[in-house]
């Protein structure tokens, strides 16, 4: 009964405190509260400021045999604004690695209650085969089936559709 507190610096040092895996039970029952809990948290006695990080969960491996440790995704949690009694927004952030430990964000679930994803980023509807949704850099929104261009939607309210394997387009509205 209790909490397990692990202190320590962040000064990149790691120390082991468990090998395997690490199980979190809970005893309690009864309420819709109720349950095991994991619970990070940023306390160095001032306030959180705007950007500031609550807590990260990476998901790491040996890239090698020296026990080199590369962090292929991460999960972080940041302010948006400076904390107060009647403001504690905060945005959930997914991030993967792609290439030689180049940490991308990915997604991010914003304080207001959108899901982000990046201008450059496509949104498959197969798997991350060749169907998908995309918005390029000049505000345009695109429907590709077979990985051809078939719908795009301008940012002068035209409408394009395709019906060829080339990607090329005729505008029908707009």
């Amino acid at each position: 009964s209790g909490d397990l507190t692990v202190s320590g610096d962040s000064s990149g040092a790691y120390s082991e405190i468990i090998t395997g895996d690490m199980h979190i039970k809970s005893t309690t029952e009864g309420a819709s509260d109720a349950g095991a809990g994991l619970r990070l948290f940023t306390d160095d006695e001032t306030v959180m400021e705007s950007g500031d990080r609550l807590g990260v969960i990476e998901f790491a491996g040996a890239e090698d045999t020296s026990a080199n440790i590369t962090v292929g995704a991460r999960i972080e949690a940041l302010t948006t604004a400076q904390w107060s009694s009647s403001q504690n927004g905060a945005d959930l952030v997914f991030y993967t690695t792609y290439g030689d430990a180049g940490q991308v964000e990915v997604m991010r679930l914003s304080s207001g209650g959108n899901m982000d994803i990046p201008a450059t980023h496509r949104f498959y509807l197969d798997g991350g085969s060749n169907t998908y949704i995309y918005e390029s850099a000049a505000d345009t929104i695109g429907i590709a089936t077979n990985a051809t261009n078939r719908l795009v939607l301008d940012n002068n309210s035209r409408i394009s559709l395709s019906n060829n394997d080339d990607g090329s387009y005729n505008t029908i509205f707009g």
